[in-house]
């Protein structure tokens, strides 16, 4: 089963204390856990996203 309990944000790989299970819809098995990342670390991610896109245009 895939782990993933860090976050890639702004070039870097964040450790997240939290996480989720991710499940089969067919069976309902445990396919994945993945960081469940808090709000602070989302603004950060659109934020960097936004810088980086200005550089893409």
């Amino acid at each position: 089963m895939p782990l993933a309990r860090t976050a890639y944000v702004d070039g870097r790989w964040i450790d997240q204390p939290q996480h989720f299970e991710v499940r089969d819809p067919f069976d309902g098995a445990v396919i994945a856990e993945v960081a469940d990342s808090s709000d602070d670390l989302v603004d950060t991610a659109v934020d960097a996203a936004a810088r980086a896109f200005v550089t893409w245009r």
